[in-house]
């Protein structure tokens, strides 16, 4: 069965200085788990600062909520979850409702099949404290209540929700939480420069300025949601990369990103800005790279995800510090335009890129490409030094001292193709282009 995961809040007050919280008189006590809570006597108070980074999600199967996910907390710790009452109105109530312990990645996943106090509303919404503070609840929210132990008295109908006591001796039926303590688990560790995963840092200020409020690993780059104003963070990590290769990143950011590989900035969107899809290219040679992401987030729904392949949409290219392609790839990339054709290759007496030779390299491209029309093709190059031009494995062209402009043309039915192009730079200039255009057919003589 499926699970899905929403983040939606549905309060619109917290955080805004009028928002208060009433409470019942004395402490609130979870017996046997070590859990108190004291708010005041029905008093309001000013509504706690929301966590910058800690919120909650709500698991649905089939449409109903099944699980609740806690994210962004400290690892290891006890976060008490609550029950909130009508948050629409300027004035919430809270109900203690149960404990959870966080793992060493500081989440939790608490299943809502646990009945609830009889008196708790039957629309409601869960929120929950944790060391930095309160987080912005989710809902709304219908779920089964535990049947009276006998039956209640009447109460009108327009009566305000109040907040059951917890008795401080043992109740005659079960109660949610274990009588013993949950045992304290040993907090793994966090690695400042881990391999294959991330160290995380997170500040209350849009320019990862000060000292971080949070640090902690993640093996990737995914957060999607929970209600938190200004903060900033960085990912770094050190990953083993397969093969030398063309890695294209897929980066989806609301606010602001930057991406930097090995220390050098390969991506900057350093900027305000609606959720959106940002894509960059990196050929990297095979072995270990450090990879770097910056995220800013000014207001509203957090969300900043990165992932990475091989990818090669328009000519796979495969450089050689040889003149005649032997000996090792020195770098791979892709090269080239969408419609097939491969222009701005002008390096005049430069290198074409990062561990490639100025003089004595050569290259070899290849793609599928997609012709629409069926014909006659003639096709231009212009070179410094030579090529070699096959289609479908056929040689069409072959001069490997052909510096200068050349023409040929090309029967092509309509369909994809495979191209392949070697191209030598011996020294001095080097230049390749190629492209082509369809021979219009002769006009058909009127009768």
């Amino acid at each position: 069965m499926a699970m899905h995961w929403i983040g939606k809040i549905g309060y619109g007050v917290i955080g805004v200085a009028a928002a208060v919280v009433t409470a019942a008189s004395g402490a609130i006590t979870l017996v046997g788990s070590g859990l108190v809570n004291a708010f005041a006597v029905a008093t309001p108070v000013a509504y706690p600062p929301m966590s910058a980074t800690t919120h909650l999600e709500l698991g649905l199967s089939n449409g109903l909520p099944t699980q609740l996910r806690g994210l962004f907390f400290d690892p290891n710790e006890r976060v008490d979850i609550f029950v909130l009452a009508k948050p629409e109105l300027p004035t919430a109530q809270y109900q203690l409702w149960l404990q959870v312990q966080t793992n060493d990645a500081g989440k939790f996943d608490q299943a809502l099949n646990v009945s609830l106090p009889p008196n708790a509303p039957a629309i409601l919404y869960l929120s929950a404290r944790g060391k930095r503070g309160f987080v912005a609840p989710v809902g709304p929210i219908n779920l089964p209540k535990a049947a009276p132990a006998q039956a209640p008295t009447s109460t009108p109908a327009n009566a305000p929700f109040q907040p059951t006591l917890v008795p401080t001796s043992p109740p005659a039926q079960p109660v949610a939480q274990p009588a013993a303590p949950l045992p304290a688990a040993t907090p793994k560790p966090v690695e400042k420069e881990p391999v294959n995963a991330f160290y995380l840092e997170v500040f209350n200020n849009r320019d990862l300025a000060g000292t971080a409020i949070s640090t902690r690993n993640e093996p990737t780059v995914n957060v999607n949601g929970g209600n938190a104003e200004a903060f900033s963070a960085r990912y770094f990590g050190r990953f083993t990369f397969p093969g030398t290769e063309n890695y294209e990143f897929l980066i989806v950011a609301d606010d602001g990103v930057r991406l930097l590989i090995d220390g050098n900035i390969v991506l900057n969107e350093w900027r305000v800005g609606k959720s959106r899809e940002l894509r960059v290219d990196v050929p990297l040679t095979s072995g270990e790279h450090t990879v770097q992401l910056e995220y800013f987030h000014r207001t509203g729904n957090a969300r900043v995800s990165m992932t990475w392949r091989v990818n090669y949409s328009r000519w796979e290219a495969r450089y050689y510090n040889t003149p005649n392609w032997t000996g090792l790839v020195v770098l791979k990339r892709d090269d080239g335009d969408a419609d097939g054709c491969l222009r701005m290759m002008t390096w005049g007496d430069g290198s074409p890129g990062p561990n490639v030779n100025a003089d004595n390299f050569s290259v070899i491209w290849e793609r599928r490409a997609w012709f629409e029309v069926s014909g006659e093709y003639k096709f231009n190059l212009e070179l410094d030094d030579g090529a070699k031009v096959y289609m479908d494995g056929v040689e069409v062209f072959g001069n490997l001292n052909a510096v200068g402009t050349h023409e040929f043309t090309r029967k092509l039915g309509r369909g994809t193709h495979q191209l392949q192009v070697l191209y030598a730079e011996y020294g001095g200039a080097a230049k390749m282009k190629l492209e082509w255009t369809l021979i219009p057919p002769p006009p058909v003589p009127v009768p």
